[in-house]
């Protein structure tokens, strides 16, 4: 480390700077120079803090580094935490703060606003509001719409993923929050009224609902309209595969089940197929009636061989024994 020997100047008038533009505000009362021998620039000048006499007790040091020309350079707050009488060097930076601006912790050359490395980085609030890390996007352009997290790898950024939550959505990611327990977490919308999606501490996991109770996966949907579904496998064509309506009709083929179960193509079943009574009380048949329902009772097997139109559609045939 450069020796922290130095120069102490007082500037007590504005002629010791007669060539600074503002001399009224950058009158510094104190100046920290470390020059070389041939009193042209050095490379680091420093404070050294010490609270013990006898030799270098030193252990917390100011230095500011030069980094490149006109001496610009990085500010660095030092820490020395052996048990010896060695005094701080740069590499005891915990913090930094680059010329740009830039804060570094556990870095001494911060390549961001601010970069913490080496660590973890702790929120903490001693009442009853909430620890808070608020990421904010306050710009005025129209394009300054969301504030986002990007998580990336490696040291020049490498790809990774982002959060994003956009101005006019309120995101929330968590356990305990609005309303819910802390046991369960979630994914959710404020504007929505809280978790889309939760997982609670047994692992089972709910969707528009926080208490999947000893179900694997449960769904709730909001109501029960037969326009909407909770459920719809599609193919890279979008070709719906299993479609579940929220009135309970689900589809295998189709998108728009008429019935409890509808199937668009052929069934094979390997055991038998067990079909309930429910028999048409006459040849005429009800309100819902559709072609190709099947029905028996202990004498006859019934086949309705058109849609109900208030005329008779059922037919039926006698059944016997071996």
């Amino acid at each position: 480390m450069p020796s922290l020997g130095m120069q102490i100047q007082r500037h007590l008038d504005r002629r010791s700077r007669p060539h600074h533009p503002f001399p009224e505000i950058f009158l510094y009362a104190l100046e920290l120079q470390n020059l070389d021998s041939t009193n042209s620039g050095g490379t680091a000048t420093g404070i050294l803090f010490s609270t013990e006499g006898g030799g270098n007790f030193g252990k917390g040091a100011i230095v500011y580094a030069r980094r490149n020309s006109w001496a610009m350079g990085t500010m660095h707050f030092l820490q020395n935490q052996a048990y010896s009488h060695d005094i701080p060097a740069l590499s005891d930076a915990v913090m930094s703060i680059a010329n740009n601006g830039n804060v570094g912790i556990g870095t001494s050359s911060p390549c961001s606003t601010l970069d913490v490395e080496g660590g973890k980085l702790v929120v903490q609030t001693h009442n009853s509001s909430y620890g808070q890390v608020q990421i904010l996007n306050n710009g005025t352009s129209s394009t300054d719409t969301e504030a986002s997290i990007a998580f990336a790898a490696g040291v020049t950024g490498g790809q990774g993923g982002t959060i994003q939550c956009p101005v006019s959505n309120l995101w929330m990611l968590g356990a305990g929050s609005y309303g819910n327990p802390a046991t369960v977490f979630g994914i959710g919308n404020i504007s929505a009224g809280g978790y889309i999606l939760t997982v609670n501490s047994s692992g089972k996991v709910g969707i528009g609902t926080t208490n999947p109770g000893s179900t694997t996966l449960a769904i709730k949907v909001a109501g029960t309209s037969s326009s909407t579904s909770s459920l719809n496998v599609t193919d890279s064509s979008s070709n719906s595969h299993l479609f579940v309506r929220d009135d309970g009709n689900v589809g295998i083929g189709t998108a728009s089940p008429g019935q409890k179960l509808e199937v668009n193509g052929n069934i094979k079943a390997d055991g038998r197929i067990i079909i309930a009574g429910n028999a048409p009380s006459n040849s005429t048949g009800a309100t819902g009636d559709v072609a190709g329902m099947i029905a028996w009772n202990s004498s006859y097997l019934y086949v309705c061989t058109a849609n109900y139109n208030g005329s008779a559609v059922w037919k039926r045939v006698a059944l016997s024994t071996f």
